[in-house]
């Protein structure tokens, strides 16, 4: 983030207050929520994703050792392109004028973090069910929130892996770029959205991809580690804002966060079970929180409030600490 300090941006002499780094924050979020995703041929994440399935094609039929230091070259190489790329473009932009800085810094930005299409992926679901259509509502699943099978999920399966997503996602979608961005700039997101592609689409345990995803997902859970538990205060003090119950929310944290596979997922999934007063479960896998209250639409309803307010608390933290750190 070239300069900053010595650029400050804001109408009215309001740089002082807000840096051009709180500018572009505030800016990408608000893109996001007003126009959603780009096309795919506009957007970076999806010429990422472009590159990744070259390397899963490359990598698929090799013997582990082989798919493995595949795997390890082709997500840092790619984190090195993509953080080399955007390197280079705030070098040549460093001398032009602070709004062209900030309006295609925020672009790139936004493609990094997914606010609105985390809660409307969520809102179709919610709509299904509430329609009584399953059907719908296990193919808007499938389709936007997870990469497990939907066909055979009863409705308050859906809903739960709906409210699992919505917990989950947080910390990819939002809190973990803003905090990369916060800590290395726009290289440091892209980086970690590159990462975070890689492990969702190598990141599985068959036999084509086990080993040739391994170093994606082992990065992507050291990444996101940190933004895994600061999600998690987050949620705990948007469910303070919103009326939810904290003191479960905390006790289910304490007890069931370390039992999902991933050391991050649990987090925030554990946090949400606690705070809605439900149990959140996988098919022989995890069971997070306790049966207190029934899985149905309005659950939904109930985590897209708790999200929707942790989102607005995770960009407010975002641009005040930028503009504390005069970035």
């Amino acid at each position: 983030m070239a300069d900053r300090a010595r650029h400050p941006a804001g109408p009215g002499g309001a740089g002082a207050a807000m840096t051009e780094g709180a500018w572009v924050l505030l800016v990408a979020c608000g893109l996001d929520l007003t126009f959603g995703e780009p096309p795919n041929v506009a957007h970076p994440v999806a010429w990422m994703g472009r590159a990744i399935a070259w390397l899963h094609h490359s990598g698929r039929r090799r013997a582990p050792a082989v798919a493995f230091l595949l795997g390890s070259v082709g997500v840092l190489g790619g984190v090195a392109v993509v953080a080399g790329i955007a390197w280079g473009l705030l070098v040549l932009l460093a001398e032009a004028p602070a709004a062209l800085r900030i309006g295609t810094e925020a672009v790139l930005l936004k493609s990094t973090v997914s606010l609105r299409r985390l809660l409307g992926a969520a809102e179709e679901v919610r709509h299904a069910l509430e329609q009584a259509d399953l059907a719908e509502a296990r193919s808007q699943l499938g389709h936007h929130l997870v990469s497990r099978p939907t066909q055979d999920l009863s409705p308050d399966e859906v809903a739960c892996a709906t409210v699992e997503s919505l917990a989950e996602n947080f910390t990819d979608a939002v809190v973990a770029p803003i905090l990369w961005f916060l800590l290395l700039g726009i290289p440091g997101a892209l980086a970690y959205r590159f990462v975070n592609t890689a492990d969702a689409m190598l990141g599985y345990q068959d036999p084509e991809r086990e080993w040739l995803g391994k170093p994606a997902a082992r990065l992507d859970d050291l990444l996101n580690w940190v933004p895994a538990r600061l999600a998690t205060l987050l949620l705990l003090a948007s469910g303070w804002l919103i009326g939810a119950s904290i003191l479960n929310g905390l006790r289910v944290w304490h007890r069931d966060s370390g039992t999902t596979a991933s050391p991050n997922a649990g987090q925030t999934m554990a946090t949400m079970a606690g705070l809605l007063r439900v149990q959140l479960t996988k098919r022989g896998q995890y069971a997070l929180g306790d049966p207190l209250s029934p899985l149905t639409a309005e659950t939904i309803v109930r985590a897209q409030r708790l999200v929707g307010a942790a989102m607005a608390l995770a960009v407010g933290w975002g641009i005040g600490a930028l503009a504390l750190l005069g970035r």
